[in-house]
């Protein structure tokens, strides 16, 4: 091959010249076996006088040729042993699956033959494939044609766009050779290469231009496409570049929606279904493919869209959208667009909003109701608005073009016939009062529903006519409505009333800028004439008006009649002929003499002084705003609500009353209400802390109140002398200062965020931040906010934060007295309680001590000693058979509730919404949870007691079978309690408070946690040999032999997660479910639609997308833990065992080898029992 210079190759490569024109020639050698080739039939014949002795089938071609030449240069057939030919002389071989097929083969038996080689864009990629298949490496002959085609590729190729994309064009029945050859890499890389760094070629050359880069790039196949594509967006790229590009593909390969309706063929029911055609127009290329092509297509596209605002129009978006509902794209892709185009619904017209409600065949085989022949898809567009309200919020305000819009598209909806009242109210109510400035268009929209539905109720038109506000009808639209006959009499009369006001202003604003001008005039003639001529107007202004009021008496008067004389008719066809006939009496008596046109521009209304409220202390919108953020949160505390402003300081709560139900409303003061605080949470040792504060006085028995005094006593450094757990704000008036702070692991949910006006906000959920504050996330447990110092800082530190390995001996007594002191605290309420009972080791010990102690309590003094016990799961499941069995064990009130896969899956976005995280482990446990909170409440239960922070204390998780080393057990112990408050806590809290339930949690007692955390770990350690399982230190603690707990197989019952034992077909379930929602091509695709924490499996994705529907910020985003986990293991802990890696799922089944059910391993259910009764009786006990 001649070589090429540098200079050469850097001068090539803008070149935008004919491909084809790019070739090189290698010249043949001296000495040739053959000098031609021709062909007979389907073989092809070597021209030489030496007779051919090798046979090689390619696909149904056959070439006759010789060996030597063959084996000289392909390392493959000399490697292989020929087989002679059955039918002539010589051998016989076949090669299956050649790269390239019978040309390329061709042309390499030229190459071998010494023939001339015309290597070109077209064929260089087959050739290089089809060389590698048969070894042709240097290693047999110098220059052989790998290093040929590979230097080709590398200097001519790649020097320039056309002769890649040549060359990409040829890769696409290359497959797999081209991409381990890494051909389709170079080329991707190349192109998205030249695309980002091109700036010489302005961004609408998209549109301009029909033979630039942009376009060519968006005639390859999807695979090559979304690889250059994918590639830019990790160069970084323009958005408006990459989003034109897979704007232009898809105006290649997609059909286009025809939205141009050819009519309906009738009203009748099952005769008015939507015709539409598909066009592909110029996609002739197109036609092959079938439906599941372009559903994959579509998938693909939206999957690499822009996130960025104005990448790609709202018309593109909104064509995507109609084509992904015509395909039967995944629920979550079509959920995925409607956000996008609720985001830029700005840029919307109506003719892209009416999306034609498709129908197949089996959608039509099944319809029985009227509703499903609706023409347009009106669902889809409310979720739109939905959307758009969602993301915009307080911003509506300013944007006009928002609710024209919505007129224009309810005006247009209006005109189907079977469009239900209800869908069309929802719509017309979707903006806020304030977003309207005129109701014109909506009062149009309305009396073309009700031209179109003459047979309406006229209970469902005065509904219809509510969303209307008469007030905000310009005189036209009064004056048209007035004699509109479609419209409830009430609502004429309220127009007509509007009317009248209306005038009655003109009037008074007239005669206040007439009558004071009179005294200013001179005597001058031109301003007596002036005066008289106003005069003159004033008076026939005055004349009218009375006329105005007579007509309006006489119309009153003769509603009043038609509505006493309705309520007497009892014959249906008595009362609609008096209707008909009292109905044009109406319309006449409202004759009214319409206002000169000039006069009605100049006039504008006023309202006198003090006639009409108004917001105009940006103080009071304030408190309106913080209401209604507040009643966000109204789940966690439904009780009462409460509100404290100063100056530009607000609290607000709402209320949960477990203690003190009659009087601790908040916010809470002290003495002299200089110091307001609003607390969620309870303080366990408000007693004693009030015993130190007898000079202050106590308006309430609240445990909180203790907060307001404490602060008053010692200032921001009282926060360690709480027992329990909060999260509370305090504000101080006397020098407008306040702080915040949260528990020490985090039990009670607390969010900061920072609005752009430099506003500092707190909130126990983040739902009630996120749309006001521009930056927010989880406020850190066991820390403190100081507006003084301007910060964060920690006020809990515990010696085992640190993580150092402690040395104390084990003592089983004091882990067993310190945790019953922790039980015993959280006895304290004055509303009924109950158990957590999942039949586990940790709710057991709970339900089990809570009971002994329970006649002592002052909670027994008022609901009695019988403990209420509740668990959940489904038919048949570990936890019912387990949990029911502690029960009886016990004597407890039990409550046993079950629930189907179908009631979870039903409600997992309600979970996402209330537990604000889309971690796989914490939705699977909180959907059970939140459930049983539901059935918990509705039996007047308002706080129960929970086990979780067991496992983290104790090494309980299955993984810990894995840790090599007390100092490494120790560690992930640590690093577990420490993230306790984004898993287990969040989910605790907010999966029971969603339905105003308060779980309290035992074994995160700050003095249980500092005893637990200082024993020696070597203790904790899982030892099979001397028969000590997981959390042994525990369970031995509580094996009494004398006046036992619990059942020895309860005691030492093998670690199971909550979302394993409400039963295993939970989470199988839920996985099914994801799979049909998510697509592999969705999946693939995941770290271009969620670059942060991106999803790694299906069901990962699924809760992605439902959390990012709630919460579409990146700092929502953040709050969430992420990275890889085995059986809830830490990223930290998967190293601990090489196999877990390749099986990276949070449910304890994962940790295979350990649980006893674990994924892919046959055990039986009767085993269980049996090898863990041996393991208890093996066990010493040493309390």
């Amino acid at each position: 091959m001649n070589s090429v210079s540098a200079a050469e190759r850097l001068k090539s490569f803008g070149d935008a010249g004919p491909i084809c024109n790019k070739s090189i020639i290698f010249p043949s050698r001296v000495v040739t076996l053959a000098n031609s080739f021709e062909k007979k039939d389907r073989s092809w014949y070597v021209k030489s006088q030496i007779p051919t002795d090798l046979s090689i089938q390619v696909n149904d071609i056959t070439f006759k040729a010789h060996k030597f030449p063959l084996i000289s240069k392909c390392g493959y057939i000399s490697s292989i042993e020929l087989k002679p030919s059955t039918s002539e002389n010589g051998y016989h071989l076949k090669l299956e699956n050649f790269p390239g097929g019978a040309d390329t083969f061709e042309t390499i038996l030229k190459f071998c033959y010494n023939l001339p080689l015309d290597l070109n864009p077209l064929n260089v990629a087959p050739l290089r494939c089809a060389s590698e298949y048969l070894y042709m490496t240097e290693e047999f002959e110098a220059g052989n044609l790998i290093s040929k085609t590979e230097a080709f590729i590398t200097f001519v190729v790649l020097a320039s766009w056309r002769d890649t994309l040549t060359v990409l064009r040829s890769c696409t029945n290359l497959s797999p050779w081209a991409e381990n050859l890494q051909i389709v890499r170079r080329c991707c890389d190349l192109l998205a290469w030249k695309a980002c760094n091109d700036n010489n070629i302005p961004e609408d050359v998209v549109d301009r231009n029909e033979r630039c880069l942009y376009n060519d790039i968006a005639t390859l196949d999807i695979d090559h496409f979304m690889r250059v594509i994918t590639t830019m967006k990790a160069r970084r790229a323009k958005p408006q570049i990459t989003g034109k590009i897979i704007m232009k593909y898809a105006d290649n390969f997609l059909p286009v929606i025809n939205d141009d309706l050819e009519g309906i063929k009738g009203y009748g029911l099952g005769k008015n279904e939507l015709q539409f055609s598909v066009n592909r127009g110029r996609m002739e290329e197109s036609n092959s493919l079938g439906c599941q092509e372009h559903k994959e297509t579509i998938e693909s596209l939206v999957s690499v869209l822009p996130p960025q605002s104005g990448a790609v129009s709202c018309h593109f978006l909104l064509r995507m959208l109609k084509t992904s509902i015509v395909y039967s794209a995944s629920p979550a892709l079509i959920s995925d667009l409607e956000k996008r185009v609720g985001m830029a619904l700005e840029d919307a017209n109506v003719c892209d909003l009416l999306i034609p409600n498709f129908k197949n065949e089996e959608q039509q085989e099944r319809v029985s109701s009227p509703e499903v022949y609706t023409i347009y898809n009106v669902d889809v567009v409310h979720r739109i608005f939905e959307f758009f309200l969602m993301h915009e919020q307080q911003q509506v305000l300013g944007k006009p073009s928002i609710s024209k819009l919505l007129d224009n598209y309810l005006a247009e909806i209006a005109k189907d016939p079977y469009l239900p009242i209800t869908k069309f109210q929802v719509l017309a109510e979707m903006l806020p009062e304030n977003a309207w400035k005129c109701h014109d268009g909506l009062y149009r929209a309305i009396d073309m529903f009700l031209k179109t539905h003459p047979s309406l109720s006229d209970h469902d038109r005065r509904r219809l006519c509510k969303t209307m506000n008469c007030e905000k009808l310009s005189l036209d639209a009064c004056l048209h409505a007035a004699q509109n006959d479609r419209l409830p009499l009430r609502t004429i009369v309220q127009i007509n009333t509007q009317v009248l006001f209306s005038e009655q202003v003109k009037m008074r604003m007239m005669m206040q800028d007439k009558l004071p001008e009179k005294e200013e005039e001179n005597s001058g003639g031109r301003e007596d004439k002036r005066m008289s001529r106003d005069n003159e107007i004033i008076k026939t202004l005055k004349e009218e008006l009375e006329n105005v009021k007579k007509k309006m008496s006489e119309l009153q008067s003769n509603y009043n009649e038609l509505q006493q004389e309705y309520e007497r008719l009892s014959s249906k066809q008595k009362s609609s002929h008096n209707w008909g006939l009292r109905w044009q009496k109406v319309k006449k008596s409202f004759q009214t003499k319409r206002e000169d046109e000039e006069t009605r521009e100049r006039t504008r209304r006023r309202s006198s002084t003090g006639q009409r409220t108004s917001c105009v202390d940006n103080s009071q919108a304030k408190r309106s705003r913080i209401i209604e953020l507040s009643r966000r949160l109204r789940h966690r505390g439904p009780d009462w609500s409460g509100l404290h402003c100063y100056e530009d300081c607000y609290l607000a709560h709402e209320r949960l009353a477990i203690v003190d139900p009659t009087s601790g409303d908040q916010p809470l003061y002290n003495e002299d209400k200089t110091i307001a605080v609003t607390v969620n949470g309870e303080i366990y040792n408000h007693k004693d802390l009030r015993e130190n504060l007898k000079s202050h006085q106590f308006r309430t028995g609240s445990d909180c109140e203790v907060i307001a005094h404490l602060y008053e006593e010692h200032g921001e450094e009282f926060v360690d002398m709480l027992d329990g757990m909060f999260a509370f704000v305090l504000l101080d008036t006397r020098d407008k200062s306040f702080i915040a702070a949260r528990d020490a692991i985090g039990i009670t949910p607390l969010y900061i965020g920072w609005g752009l006006d430099g506003s500092v906000w707190f909130a126990s959920e983040m739902k009630a931040l996120s749309d006001d504050c521009e930056q927010f996330m989880c406020f850190p447990p066991g820390h403190i906010y100081s507006s003084k110092q301007g910060g964060l800082r920690r006020w809990y530190n515990p010696p085992w934060f640190s993580e150092v390995v402690p040395s104390t001996p084990y003592d089983p007594l004091v882990v067993r007295n310190t945790f019953e002191k922790a039980v015993i605290k959280r006895l304290m309420t004055d509303v009924p309680f109950g158990v957590l009972l999942s039949g586990g080791l940790d709710s057991s010990l709970v339900a089990s001590v809570a009971l002994r102690h329970l006649e002592k309590s002052e909670a027994a003094c008022q609901w009695g000693s019988k403990l209420h016990t509740f668990c959940i799961g489904l038919k048949g499941s570990p936890d019912l058979k387990a949990g029911r069995e502690v029960a009886d064990y016990l004597g407890t009130r039990h409550h046993e509730l079950h629930f189907t896969v179908q009631d979870g899956i039903d409600a997992i976005e309600e979970v996402i919404y209330h537990v604000e995280t889309y971690d796989v482990t914490t939705i699977r446990a909180s959907t059970p949870m939140f459930l049983m909170s539901r059935k918990i409440k509705s039996l007047g239960v308002k706080m129960v007691l929970s086990g979780e922070g067991s496992d983290e204390i104790f090494g309980g998780y299955l993984y810990f079978h894995k840790a090599p080393n007390k100092k490494e057990f120790h560690e992930e112990t640590c690093r577990k309690i420490k993230a306790l408050h984004q898993y287990d806590c969040l989910r605790a809290n907010k999966s029971t408070s969603a339905w105003g339930v308060e779980a309290r949690v035992p074994f995160l007692d700050k003095e249980f946690i500092n005893v637990a955390m200082s024993i020696d770990p070597e203790w904790k350690m899982i030892r099979p040999d001397l028969g000590r399982i997981e959390k042994w230190v525990l369970r031995n603690a509580f094996d009494d032999e004398k006046n036992p707990y619990l059942p020895k197989h309860i005691l030492y019952r093998q670690k199971e997660q909550f979302s394993d034992g409400v039963g295993y077909s939970w989470i199988d379930g839920l996985k099914d479910h994801a799979n049909k929602h998510v697509s592999d091509t969705m999946l693939m695709n995941a770290s271009f639609v969620f670059p942060d924490n991106t999803p790694l499996t299906k069901e990962a994705y699924y809760y992605r997308t439902i959390f990012e529907k709630f919460f579409p910020k990146s700092a929502a985003r953040a709050t969430v833990p992420g990275g890889p986990s085995v059986a809830c293991s830490t990223a930290k802990a998967v190293e601990w065992d090489a196999a877990w890696s390749q099986n990276l799922d949070p449910s304890g089944r994962a940790a295979l080898g350990v649980h006893v059910s674990a994924y892919g391993e046959d055990k039986t259910e009767d085993s269980r029992p049996e090898k863990l009764q041996k393991l208890a009786e093996k066990t010493p006990a040493i309390v």
